[in-house]
């Protein structure tokens, strides 16, 4: 079973504007790991690092798999490293 995150990948929706906020908040009160919020750094500066972290970014929603089977991270997770160290 897959989890449609249309409405959360769509700026200009309310599910949109509530990942972004979900997103902060989670790296201000209980951050992710070290070595996968470095998997989502890898993914936000386009660096090829070792997917075997990639659910637990997927799980968030930090990341999902674009049409060709590629992780890619979302406004969340760019949100999220914002939140951790202002920037990307």
């Amino acid at each position: 079973m897959t989890y449609d995150i249309t409405e959360e990948t769509t700026p200009g929706t309310k599910a949109h504007a509530t990942a972004l906020a979900r997103a902060a908040r989670h790296a201000e009160q209980r951050p992710l790991q070290p070595d996968v919020e470095a998997l989502l750094r890898a993914l936000v500066n386009g660096t090829q690092r070792d997917e075997a972290l990639a659910p637990r970014l997927e799980i968030w929603r930090y990341a999902i798999r674009n049409g060709q089977g590629r992780l890619v991270a979302t406004d969340a997770g760019r949100a999220y490293l914002m939140a951790r160290g202002g920037a990307l």
